[in-house]
């Protein structure tokens, strides 16, 4: 997409008038959470995504995830759902992103139990990675308790201009639930800016990779542990 100087720069303008207020906490809980025992049992369905350069990247993706779960003394499992195996309508349950709101979660509570029939299980996440409003001030973007520098590319990098508006950044979405079924919790944490700003072409370009660069890689950590901060700071584990 092409944007014109002005144009540009009045649109995200625009957009900044809606931003100005604190940005609300992203995460919901239940009102009540588990005791887990010590190394308790995590199973990690599928991630989806609901971006077009993501799915080359969720290797990368899962093993942050996997990483930061066993640092904090938890035991993932992978779950993976075959064609054979899964019930009629498990796609629309699992592997559609942004589906972490109530009017799908007994459906999910329901096959968690079928889960726990064939692999036992203290804590079970549903991971999406998923598009989100991310803030422009100045050349910082901050969304989802992450924030970056803006990367820029063109005539003097940019180095002197100023951005406000928002744009897009991607986060892990974390939908989190008991051995029992219970929803614990739904958790979001920024792991990738996917756009690199051109001065001048005056466009947002799409990285080809999200985690080739340090910066990137060290986001995408501090990303997983945003989302997974649930896990530290809510549930309980027994003596």
């Amino acid at each position: 997409m092409h944007f014109a100087p002005k144009i540009f720069i009045a649109f995200l303008c625009l957009a900044s008038s809606f931003l100005y207020a604190r940005e609300p906490e992203p995460n919901t809980y239940a009102d009540k959470f588990p005791t887990v025992p010590k190394n308790a049992r995590v199973v990690v369905l599928p991630t989806a995504s609901d971006f077009p350069t993501v799915p080359q990247e969720l290797p990368i993706i899962q093993d942050a995830l996997f990483s930061e779960l066993k640092a904090l003394k938890f035991s993932p499992t992978k779950i993976t759902l075959n064609s054979k195996s899964k019930p009629e309508g498990v796609d629309r349950l699992f592997m559609v992103p942004n589906q972490a709101g109530k009017d799908i979660r007994s459906h999910k509570q329901t096959f968690l139990l079928g889960i726990k029939e064939q692999v036992t299980f203290d804590i079970a996440l549903i991971p999406a990675v998923v598009s989100r409003k991310a803030k422009l001030s100045g050349q910082m973007v901050t969304w989802d308790h992450v924030k970056q520098r803006l990367e820029i590319i063109g005539f003097g990098s940019g180095s002197n201009r100023e951005w406000s508006g928002s744009t897009t950044g991607l986060s892990l979405e974390i939908d989190a639930y008991d051995s029992a079924g219970n929803w614990i919790f739904t958790s979001y944490g920024g792991i990738s800016n996917p756009y690199v700003i051109n001065t001048k072409e005056d466009e947002r370009q799409l990285k080809e990779h999200l985690f080739e660069s340090e910066k990137d890689k060290e986001l995408l950590k501090d990303g997983v542990e945003a989302a997974l901060e649930p896990l530290k700071k809510k549930v309980k584990t027994a003596p």
